[in-house]
């Protein structure tokens, strides 16, 4: 089509940076605007490995991305405010680099007719707004400076509305919430990014205690420490989780102040306040990525060691009994080069779904102990319940149906279990109680596999 052949004059003007990789990691394309930042000529970067360009970035968050691009199609976003080790693009004039350049990527797979499978990194430049959210941090320090300031040199209720109406034009422009309460905490004076961040208009705000905003999300003590700390040492910092009037949540940075007359007593609060309610809502997700297996879901191993080091010290502490499940999927190797790697996944997947069905209990831990292993952690739980659970488990893999082929012992998928279980002491390591499960599920497995074997930590596998 001759419109295609706009296609790549339009790429290089667009304002932000495109670059394709191969499965190898090596560029085979990028536009313009990357050349540009990069002061690197496209002609220099083709065939070349993205990480031998920028070796800096090798085994950080974006090579890690782009293998899961090129191993799973995941699709990825990275944001220069949670991951500081960034491609280093910069602002050139003349030949020399000015600025940083802050950017956000796009990490995303895609087919093409022509090469294949492809990564593409899609670049945003975001240093003006990087730059816009560091002049509002420089305001919001002006303004709580400006507050100290008044709440110092004024001593009498009219001085201090006085002072205020000179700030009316700040308040009313800045993106920072701004609401005054009297000594008992009822509104007085709102700005209009308090409307736009709340929700709640002028009228329905002024006249209103500051519950008003409560969303019923932070216990009675968080309230009790706030006040202990604005009367101690009037000023308070932190985190609210507040209600709209539609009853949805919105999660804001404030800070309070207390305003004094002569006397010393208190006559007004000030709060300044900002939403973050998308940068926790960011900061969650990432953190669910970082303690869970990116397949199944369940926990991985580096979450798995944390919170079993956490249930042991609480087992010693209050003498509860512990157990561990370590489970395999029996002939998986086979399964995978019978039915493809895909499949592969499926069945590690209708497999941890299974697992989660049987262990319910929050404080109990479910993880992917490696490629086709899992584990199982149970508090306060008997040997014989362990042990029924074991065989519901068991009973519920081989009710799926799985077929397998290539398998030695049946033409369902198996799984063999290893249990040990034992009440932890201070002189023991719960690394002693995960070897005995290992040597359990030895054990299961040399016995012919497709069963269950317990053994007790410190006895040899071979028993």
């Amino acid at each position: 089509m001759p419109e295609t052949k706009l296609f790549p004059d339009i790429i290089n003007k667009l304002l932000e940076g495109i670059v394709l990789l191969d499965c190898d990691k090596k560029i085979i394309f990028w536009n313009k605007w990357i050349e540009q930042a990069s002061n690197i000529p496209v002609e220099n970067a083709v065939g070349k490995s993205l990480f031998a360009l920028f070796p800096d970035l090798e085994y950080t968050r974006i090579d890690t991305c782009i293998e899961q691009a090129i191993k799973y199609r995941q699709s990825s976003f990275i944001s220069h405010t949670m991951n500081p080790i960034m491609l280093p693009l910069f602002h050139f004039k003349d030949g020399v680099e000015k600025t940083k350049i802050f950017h956000n990527l796009r990490i995303t797979s895609l087919e093409s007719p022509d090469s294949g499978f492809l990564v593409m990194i899609f670049i945003t430049d975001e240093t003006i707004n990087v730059l816009k959210e560091q002049l509002l941090k420089k305001r919001a320090l002006e303004e709580k400076i400006l507050n100290e300031k008044l709440r110092k040199e004024i001593d009498e209720r009219r001085q201090i509305e006085e002072k205020l109406k000179l700030n009316t034009l700040v308040l009313n422009n800045t993106k920072e919430g701004v609401v005054i309460t009297n000594h008992e905490s009822i509104i007085e004076s709102v700005n209009p990014a308090f409307i736009q961040i709340t929700g709640y208009t002028e009228k329905e705000a002024v006249g209103q205690h500051i519950r008003l905003l409560k969303s019923g999300k932070h216990p009675e003590e968080f309230y009790k420490s706030l006040w202990a700390t604005i009367n101690a040492a009037g000023h308070w910092k932190g985190e609210f989780i507040n209600k709209k009037p539609d009853d949805s949540l919105i999660v804001v940075e404030s800070t309070i102040d207390v305003i004094r007359n002569r006397e010393g007593e208190i006559i007004n609060y000030v709060s300044i306040f900002h939403d973050i309610t998308q940068r926790k809502k960011q900061e969650e997700i990432l953190e669910l990525r970082s303690r869970t297996d990116s397949l199944t879901g369940l926990s991985n191993r580096r979450y798995f060691d944390e919170a079993l080091d956490i249930q042991w010290q609480v087992c010693i502490r209050n003498h509860f009994f512990i157990g561990i499940m370590m489970i395999d999927v029996d002939f998986f190797k086979k399964y995978n080069d019978a039915y493809g790697h895909q499949s592969g996944d499926d069945c590690l997947v209708k497999i941890s779904r299974v697992l989660q069905a049987n262990v319910r209990r929050s404080n109990d831990i479910i993880a992917r102990y490696g490629g086709e292993e899992f584990v199982i952690v149970l508090i306060q739980t008997s040997p014989e319940n362990i042990r029924e659970i074991a065989e519901s488990i068991m009973r519920d893999v081989q009710s799926l149906k799985i077929r397998h082929s290539a398998s030695d012992i049946s033409e369902y998928v198996t799984i063999s279990m290893g249990i040990a279980s034992l009440t932890p002491t201070k002189d023991l390591s719960y690394t002693m109680l995960i070897e005995a499960a290992d040597n359990a599920l030895y054990l299961a497995k040399k016995s012919g596999r497709n069963r269950i074997k317990n053994i007790l930590p410190g006895d040899p596998p071979g028993l």
